[in-house]
């Protein structure tokens, strides 16, 4: 019986990481939407306008973009680690070493 409810705890507690990450993962995919539309229309202006202002908005707007994918590929990365470690839990496999 105390295995069963350690189980639960372990799958509830899995199942929470999980929904935090999927929350997490879509809106800052949202937030990369929403800026690849800001850096195209600041690109179309700098290219016809090619002022520093116009310059300088397609610069932030990329900064955001980068910064946003980061954050994208560290919940996916996170993501990969928790499904891995939940495998091995299940397989009763060593964690493989992989190169980092």
């Amino acid at each position: 019986m105390r295995d069963d409810s350690a189980r639960i705890d372990h799958m509830s507690g899995f199942s929470n990481d999980i929904d935090e990450l999927t929350k997490e993962i879509n809106e800052n995919t949202t937030e990369d939407k929403r800026i690849v539309r800001i850096f195209d229309e600041a690109m179309n202006k700098f290219a016809s306008d090619r002022s520093l202002d116009a310059c300088l908005d397609a610069l932030n707007a990329s900064i955001q973009m980068a910064n946003v994918r980061r954050k994208l590929h560290l919940s996916y990365k996170h993501y990969s680690e928790l499904l891995e470690t939940e495998v091995i839990r299940l397989t009763g496999h060593q964690r493989f070493n992989r190169p980092e």
